[in-house]
C-alpha cells in the first residue's frame, strides 16, 4: 500500500511540473509570436525563433520555473535565438566583402588642400 502511496505522489509532482509549463505556454506563447512576426515580418521565422527558446525552457523547466521570473528567462532565449538567426548569420558575409573606398572631397583625391 505504502509503495501505491508513493507512486501516485511521484505522479502527482510529475504533474504538478508539466501543467504549469502548459500553461505557462499558453499566456507567452502568442504574443511573443506576435512581437517577432512584427521584427522578424515573417510567421515562419517568428514562429521558428518561439519554437526554439520554448524548447529550451522546456529542457529545463524544473530549474526555470523555480526563477523569479520564467518569461524573463523566456524573453532572454528569445532575443539570443534572434541574434543568432539576423545578427550572426548576417555578419557572416560581410568578411567576403570587398571594400572600396572612393574620394569623398568635391575636388577629387583623398585629401583637398581648398578644403583645409
Amino acid at each position: 500500500m505504502e509503495q501505491v502511496e508513493a507512486a501516485w505522489e511521484g505522479a502527482a509532482e510529475v504533474v504538478a511540473v508539466e501543467r504549469p509549463f502548459e500553461e505557462f505556454f499558453e499566456l507567452e506563447q502568442e504574443r511573443l509570436l506576435r512581437l517577432l512576426w512584427m521584427v522578424t515580418g515573417s510567421l515562419q521565422e517568428a514562429e521558428d525563433i518561439v519554437q526554439e527558446a520554448f524548447l529550451r525552457v522546456w529542457e529545463r523547466w524544473s530549474n526555470v520555473s523555480a526563477m523569479d521570473s520564467p518569461a524573463g528567462y523566456l524573453h532572454d532565449g528569445v532575443v539570443d535565438e534572434y541574434v543568432l538567426m539576423y545578427v550572426v548569420d548576417a555578419q557572416a558575409p560581410i568578411n567576403q566583402v570587398r571594400i572600396e573606398f572612393e574620394p569623398v572631397f568635391p575636388h577629387g583625391g583623398w585629401t583637398c588642400s581648398a578644403c583645409g
